[in-house]
């Protein structure tokens, strides 16, 4: 049972940083780094509770005490996280590097542990099978060990409470500058995210005051099984929510702050997330793809057009699909080719080669930009720069 639960855990995981990172329609911005950099931290984490679980920790020695310095990773990642989908602080300052401060002081202290051998490491870890307070009493590092926990401890306390600030922040200053079901979806997420890392703190908490009161083996065998199970089954819940709620997956950071109001968005339709002006919305979208050029974007795709223009996905896709009868990856590889033709007929070709231009205007291979050329002029580009020239010539 103890190990479906990490095995759920790390699965669910994993599937979360391919569905943010790796899969076609991942959106990859700077908030969805950051949050697959948290589970790949919790995988790490809860392949080594498993290990332990089943005492085959011996068998990757090099892998003991690694989380032990990614702890300190985890409480300004978080921080930063929230941060970035609630203000659209999408980048680390030189300054801001000083939150990973005591990561780096931590990796130093185990390196005594990092650089002995295996043998040696296989023999500690063989100890601590054997008398599991052995790892209390021995001093992997140059601190000892429970000055790490409560550095740890309240390392993230302050950093929750950061989150927490910054939560109760935007709901007070944001709630006029964004559309009230926006603010209601980023609150909600970021309520659940911190309230999580929140839980799990108490929960560790409790589990140190446990075992400081009954300083036994079977007690902290106890407390290290159930550290490894609150830690699977809290992502475990923030694993399904953001399955469960796939906007995350669109990315948060997105959602548009209201803006004045304009001779466009005046023609909306009440409900913004439903067509009931066709043509209304065809403008809505064209307008969007000329004055952002999003098609230069290799990475754009439905979910972000969806966000950008406040039409949901599903009803974006049929309107692209039943007004223009094409794709959305044709629909917006017409732009893409208006745009090279622009460089083309500017006279780039003279200082750059079709290379170049191609990835210019938005086309991640050559290949995908000749398909898509010669769907739209009967003709590969070569063909048509050489006819061009011609009728210039003649």
């Amino acid at each position: 049972m103890i190990e479906a639960i990490y095995l759920g855990s790390i699965f669910c995981a994993l599937l979360n940083v391919y569905l943010l990172l790796v899969s076609k329609n991942s959106l990859r911005s700077f908030s969805n780094y950051i949050l697959s950099l948290i589970f790949l931290l919790e995988v790490i984490f809860v392949v080594t509770y498993l290990l332990l679980y089943l005492g085959i920790i011996d068998a990757v020695p090099h892998l003991y005490k690694i989380p032990a310095p990614l702890n300190f990773l985890i409480p300004p990642l978080a921080y930063l996280y929230i941060r970035s989908i609630l203000f659209k602080k999408n980048q680390i300052s030189r300054l801001e590097l000083l939150h990973f401060l005591p990561f780096i002081a931590a990796v130093i202290n185990y390196l005594p542990f990092y650089l002995l051998s295996t043998e040696e490491k296989i023999i500690i870890i063989q100890k601590i099978r054997e008398n599991i307070l052995f790892g209390l009493q021995y001093q992997a590092g140059l601190i000892e060990e429970n000055y790490l926990f409560y550095a740890r401890t309240i390392q993230t306390f302050i950093y929750l409470i950061f989150q927490w600030r910054l939560i109760i922040r935007f709901k007070k200053d944001y709630q006029h500058k964004m559309r009230p079901h926006q603010v209601a979806l980023m609150t909600k997420w970021a309520t659940v995210f911190t309230g999580v890392f929140s839980s799990i703190l108490v929960g560790f908490i409790f589990l140190g005051l446990l075992f400081s009161l009954q300083p036994q083996d079977h007690i902290f065998q106890l407390v290290t099984i159930t550290q490894g199970l609150v830690l699977s089954i809290s992502f475990f819940v923030l694993s399904s929510y953001i399955l469960v709620n796939p906007s995350i997956l669109i990315g948060l950071s997105l959602v548009k702050y209201n803006a004045p109001p304009t001779s466009l968005s005046k023609e909306r339709a009440p409900r913004p997330n439903e067509i009931e002006n066709i043509e209304t919305s065809v403008r809505i979208v064209e307008d969007y793809m000329r004055s952002s050029k999003a098609y230069l974007n290799p990475n754009l795709t439905l979910a972000i057009v969806s966000v950008e223009v406040d039409i949901a996905t599903k009803e974006l896709s049929h309107l692209i699909n039943n007004y223009y009868k094409i794709r959305f990856t044709d629909f917006v590889n017409q732009y893409r080719i208006g745009y090279f033709m622009d460089l083309i007929n500017t006279g780039k070709l003279d200082d750059y080669t079709i290379e170049a231009l191609i990835k210019t205007a938005g086309f991640t291979s050559k290949s995908s930009f000749h398909s898509a050329f010669k769907k739209i002029h009967n003709c590969t580009p070569s063909q048509y720069i050489a006819a061009q020239k011609a009728n210039l010539s003649a």
